[in-house]
């Protein structure tokens, strides 16, 4: 049984499904991406989610009409939670079907999600036989360096962070967030390849945000995440 936040929201009418093989095949013969939502009921920031984004009726309609959305308790699938989680709760994995990964995202404030959600049915919708044929590739030989990125995807993955970037206090969304470790070491990738001085100087924003806040520990190193916000 589904739990949500035990203030006032709408985030129960969003259709969502369980995590088993019935979503991926009505993911399939739907031909949509799955959102799975990792959630803990004590976890303040997923009940947030509840309560605000997940309560928008953009957000409840995207959802319902363009993917498969799945939630999860972390305590009833420890598995799924050990798998996917990144960085904390909530955890939102976006995937094709067949599984390949879109996106990964934690808390996201209403406006910005509705953001996301239109950019990735975007990019699945016109990426579908590419990322289909990803998951028909042979095996990596571990010692083979990996394939490089394709200037299409990129520029769509440069597109989505640049959605939301926080120009103001650093990181990605507009409310509280925690530190997206790959989507800085991306920003920086973007420099060092394409010159991109932005980017470098987003990553710096971010960072010093991070340092100058309270979460910092001035006396061992470190960051506390028990505070209300990692860049305020």
């Amino acid at each position: 049984m589904l739990r949500f936040s035990p203030r006032p929201n709408r985030a129960h009418l969003v259709a969502w499904r369980e995590w088993d093989e019935s979503a991926f095949k009505e993911a399939r013969e739907q031909n949509k991406p799955l959102a799975l939502f990792i959630t803990a009921f004590w976890c303040g920031f997923c009940q947030r989610m509840d309560e605000t984004s997940l309560s928008e009726d953009e957000v409840i309609t995207l959802l319902n009409a363009f993917f498969i959305p799945v939630r999860v308790e972390e305590s009833q699938r420890p598995d799924i939670d050990l798998r996917y989680n990144q960085n904390g709760w909530p955890t939102i994995a976006f995937f094709t079907p067949d599984g390949v990964s879109l996106a990964t995202v934690n808390y996201v404030a209403p406006q910005d999600f509705v953001g996301l959600l239109v950019r990735i049915v975007d990019f699945y919708q016109s990426n579908r036989v590419a990322l289909a044929e990803i998951q028909e590739e042979p095996a990596v030989d571990p010692a083979e360096p990996p394939a490089p990125l394709t200037p299409h995807l990129v520029e769509e993955v440069a597109g989505i962070l640049e959605g939301l970037a926080d120009h103001e206090y650093g990181g990605y969304g507009l409310d509280l967030k925690l530190l997206h470790t790959a989507a800085n070491e991306f920003a920086l990738y973007l420099y060092e390849t394409r010159g991109e001085q932005a980017q470098l100087e987003h990553v710096q924003l971010t960072l010093g945000k991070l340092r100058e806040s309270r979460t910092f520990d001035d006396e061992d190193g470190g960051f506390f995440r028990r505070l209300k916000s990692a860049l305020r």
